[in-house]
């Protein structure tokens, strides 16, 4: 009780805190704590559209590969996809389909090479709480200014830049003629057309008045009596163009190209790194050519591929990728794994087909680490061995990978904006030739079908998709003949529990395409183990979206080209989410019940319970964005816990978490971005363990920007927990700028971020980006981290980039 009476008490002075506070920003940098992770940038959330996400590490040098989960606000389950690593820094996105206001979960999980792992923020499985990002409502309705070209983060020529804005929708009393444009805070104004609502500024009207690179196109409108009403910025990138033109084509095309090397000091142990990374994007006609090259030394044959490489021609109507590519089919089938191979598609709007095939894992070769006499040594590593190569019949071993290839066909009907009907057959399967040290090689078979049908201008949208999957745990030994199965399966004296005739019926029909033993898994689909369906209606009327879906996933159900899926689970979700006073008011609220046990398998069920509810506001003048959140998880089995044998398997446990943030511009003397953002939660087991606890994670930035050639950054983060009696604390502020000593020549960036508490570091990064010329720059950093009483920790790098 005093615990709770003392949780209640911090809320509370943090909420008048929070009151009394009022200057808050949409920040897009998350500082957390650890030893590899510097920070995570994302772009700007807008309600349905995809944010990119950028991870800054402090060393890279035993890590595998990088996860990133995340989530809608509301939702229990985060969808998963690997980042892609480049030197000191790993990249993705989060798709626009699970950006919605108020918030985006996210974590990390770091994958070593030992196998080990560590997630960012730290202990995410055992009660600790996601990052978050802050997702706001489409800007061009806050602000009323309508940016109709260029798109944002657009890459094109300066003859092709049309800069077209309508305020048709702003305020009446937006006075339309004192309307102001800048690029890169050089006003245009006088340049722009003004044609009532609309405005345009074409470049190629003013030849060399927008040099190649990154720009910000700012719209600024006034009132009658000059007060400046609203803003909209958007970034574009011009193009350097180079033309090869005869009397009937044009290709036009842009390349990129950059080189790093790094020396990393970490642990007394000294490391260089050199990377090449290019980029390349081609336009003929219709057809458009991309290409990206990436090449490191830390390409090495005991592990996972670490260069990259990618290659692709599209058009409207036909695609082709080569190379390391992500695809997309299904959810439950194959939805952004990796695939090192080619991919294709072919479009005709009635009749589409897609496919992919290529290697999922290449191949690690084991290693024999002690070569042992010929005896009966058992053990899960100790294998028979070459004894003419090794000088022995028994050897303990360290396994191998074995190379995993792929194969994806998607059939589908319709061109997905008011109908489609998609079949997919997934095919997965180890090269057992590959290695000559491994273990278990696996076989995985995947059929599915997926249907999307909408209605009333999309107002009404259905969609469903469903799977079935038979695996095989071990192929090693081939496919059984049918007297093999009668001896191995049925009866009490058999040596597996199956009918010979299901598991013969089962050959017969999926013989052809998959490896049939006693290791395939389910034995008995009729059980629906290997079954996973998920169906959702969504309802888009009077500024409500209503979302109902369904979802079932067998315990066995398992896709290779799909990792991250939650199994052995059934039951319900409802999504209500709804605009109010203008779009200034957002309300969400959702509620999801699932349960367990679906092939009873275990001692009990357990029931899941999850309310979320969210208001978020968006005044749309001088005043802070404010969001309020509350969230209710429960999970319940119904044990007896009179008997003494359901004590240990006894769950019931309820959580409470409270979320309150906000965001701010406002104007001094000077621009200054603000966000303060609160999360704390509160878990109470009512079970015999009392494994009670609370979380506190509170973050305050402020992003100032002095001038146009000065900006600094302000960040500090206070996180406590306390779940079974062990408390972890620590504070990590972070203090930077950014300055440019000579405009578009020299640039500087200073950084100094500290830790205390139960966790301490000192972190220094020192960034300098010299423009040798327009297309060339060059990039000196130098970082110093410290662990008291551990180790002291450098990194001294250069990049250059050349843009042509």
């Amino acid at each position: 009780m005093k615990r709770n009476i003392e949780s209640k008490i911090k809320i509370k002075n943090i909420l008048f805190f929070i009151a009394a506070a009022l200057i808050f920003l949409n920040g897009n940098i998350t500082a957390q704590f650890s030893n590899y992770v510097s920070s995570v940038e994302t772009s700007e959330a807008i309600d349905g559209e995809s944010v990119d996400v950028t991870v800054n590490l402090l060393q890279n040098a035993n890590i595998a590969k990088i996860i990133i989960a995340y989530r809608n606000f509301g939702a229990t389950e985060y969808t998963e996809s690997e980042l892609v690593m480049t030197g000191l820094s790993a990249k993705g996105f989060i798709p626009g389909s699970h950006v919605k206001i108020p918030v985006v979960d996210y974590f990390l999980t770091l994958t070593f090479l030992d196998g080990s792992y560590e997630t960012f923020p730290e202990k995410i499985f055992s009660g600790g709480l996601p990052s978050q990002i802050i997702v706001k409502q489409d800007e061009d309705i806050e602000s009323g200014i309508l940016i109709l070209s260029p798109e944002k983060n657009e890459e094109l020529t300066e003859d092709e830049l049309l800069v077209s804005i309508s305020l048709l929708r702003s305020s009446k009393f937006v006075a339309n003629s004192a309307t102001k444009i800048f690029i890169d805070n050089n006003d245009i104004t006088e340049n722009v057309l003004f044609a009532d609502d609309l405005l345009l500024y074409r470049a190629a009207n003013f030849p060399g008045s927008i040099s190649p690179g990154k720009h910000v196109l700012k719209v600024v409108t006034f009132d009658n009596l000059g007060k400046e009403l609203s803003t909209e910025k958007i970034e574009f990138t011009i193009k350097s163009t180079r033309i090869l033109s005869s009397a009937e084509t044009v290709f036009t095309y842009n390349a990129d190209f950059r080189g790093e090397s790094r020396n990393e000091n970490y642990n007394s142990n000294s490391t260089w790194f050199n990377n090449l990374m290019g980029s390349f994007i081609g336009r003929l006609d219709d057809w458009k050519f991309k290409g990206r090259v990436y090449v490191t030394s830390e390409e090495k044959k005991y592990r996972q591929p670490q260069n990259r490489y990618f290659a692709s021609v599209e058009n409207e109507w036909l695609k082709v990728e080569l190379g390391d590519n992500f695809p997309r089919y299904s959810k439950l089938i194959l939805d952004g794994k990796r695939v090192r191979g080619i991919s294709g598609g072919l479009y005709l709007g009635f009749l589409n087909l897609e496919s992919s095939y290529g290697q999922l894992t290449r191949s690690i070769e084991g290693r024999v680490i002690t070569p042992l006499p010929n005896s009966d040594t058992l053990g899960t590593n100790i294998i028979p061995i070459d004894p003419n190569k090794y000088g022995a019949d028994l050897g303990v071993v360290s396994f191998g990978k074995y190379e995993r290839d792929l194969t994806v066909i998607r059939p589908s009907f319709g061109s997905g904006e008011k109908f489609q009907l998609g079949f997919t057959y997934l095919h997965s399967k180890d090269k057992m030739n590959s290695i000559d040290i491994g273990t278990s090689p696996q076989e995985n078979l995947v059929l599915g079908t997926d249907l999307m049908t909408s209605a009333d201008d999309r107002r009404i949208i259905l969609t469903a998709e469903a799977a079935i999957n038979i695996t095989n745990e071990d192929i090693s030994t081939g496919t059984l003949t049918d007297s093999e199965i009668d001896t191995l399966f049925g009866g009490q004296d058999n040596f597996f529990d199956a009918d010979p005739e299901d598991v013969k019926n089962i050959k017969n029909i999926v013989g052809n395409f998959i490896t049939v033993n006693q290791f395939l898994n389910p034995l008995n689909p009729h059980k629906l183990s290997s079954f996973a369906a998920e169906a959702a209606l969504e309802l888009n009327y009077f500024d409500n979206s209503l979302k109902a879906t369904y979802l079932y996933r067998g315990n066995d159900f398992r896709s290779f080209g799909q990792s991250f899926l939650r199994n052995d689970v059934a039951g319900f979700n409802i999504v209500d989410r709804m605009k109010l006073i203008q779009n200034k008011l957002f309300l969400s609220v959702t509620y999801e019940r699932l349960q367990d046990n679906l092939q009873k398998t275990k001692i009990s069920t357990t029931t899941y319970q999850t309310l979320n509810t969210s208001i978020s506001f968006y005044p749309r003048a001088d005043l802070p964005n404010v969001t309020v959140g509350y969230s209710r998880f429960e999970n319940f089995n119904g044990l007896d816990t009179r008997k003494i044998d359901n004590g240990m398997y006894y769950v019931d446990e309820g959580t409470d978490k409270y979320l309150i943030q906000f965001s701010y511009n406002f104007d001094g003397t000077i621009r200054h971005n603000a966000y303060l953002s609160v999360v704390a939660s509160e878990k109470k087991d009512y079970t015999s363990r009392r494994s009670d606890g609370h979380n506190l994670s509170t973050s305050l930035m402020l992003n100032s920007n002095w001038s146009s050639d000065l900006i600094s950054f302000f960040n500090i983060t206070y996180y406590n927990s306390d779940y079974s009696n062990i408390i972890y604390r620590y504070t990590t502020l972070s203090v930077g700028a950014r300055y440019k000593a000579i405009p578009n020549k020299l640039e500087f960036s200073l950084n100094i971020s500290p830790s205390f508490g139960d966790l301490e570091r000192q972190a220094f990064d020192f960034l300098t980006t010299y423009y040798a010329l327009n297309n060339l720059r060059i990039v000196l950093q130098a970082r110093i981290f410290r662990i008291p009483d551990s180790s002291t920790n450098s990194i001294i790098g250069i990049t250059s980039q050349w843009n042509i």
